[in-house]
């Protein structure tokens, strides 16, 4: 049995959690809103937010306001996690202030395929954040 950080091949196979349709949600929020925004602005558009930050135009989109079930610090999570994994990829934006994040080929790829919702899986390990030990 492989041992991946103190876990057996058999410990992280049932601890893998299926992210897909939220994963869903906010990678397809980062690409509507043309991955010019770090991970807040997505978070705060999935949440249905009215803050300034979030352009008015994007408040008429299906996913606004989709994934309020949610908590800003669970969509956050999300975001790091997708990131860990190769999906979202974090880059310099027009200050050097500026964070953006945008998709990787590996997130467009999923993202394609994903479209049929029963292929709308996606299994991660959840870090503490997203899956909270009881």
């Amino acid at each position: 049995t492989r041992v991946i950080n103190n876990l057996s091949a058999d410990d992280v196979e049932e601890s893998l959690q299926d992210l897909g349709p939220p994963a869903y949600q906010l990678m397809s929020a980062i690409s509507t809103l043309g991955e010019r925004f770090g991970t807040a602005v997505p978070v705060l558009f999935l949440r249905g937010s009215n803050s300034h930050r979030l352009p008015e135009k994007y408040r008429r989109n299906i996913l606004f306001g989709s994934g309020k079930d949610k908590t800003e610090s669970w969509w956050k999570a999300l975001a790091r996690q997708l990131i860990t994994e190769g999906f979202l990829k974090e880059a310099s934006g027009h200050s050097r202030f500026a964070t953006t994040c945008g998709l990787t080929p590996k997130a467009r790829n999923w993202l394609y395929q994903a479209r049929d919702e029963s292929r709308r899986v996606l299994l991660l390990l959840p870090n503490e954040e997203l899956c909270p030990r009881r």
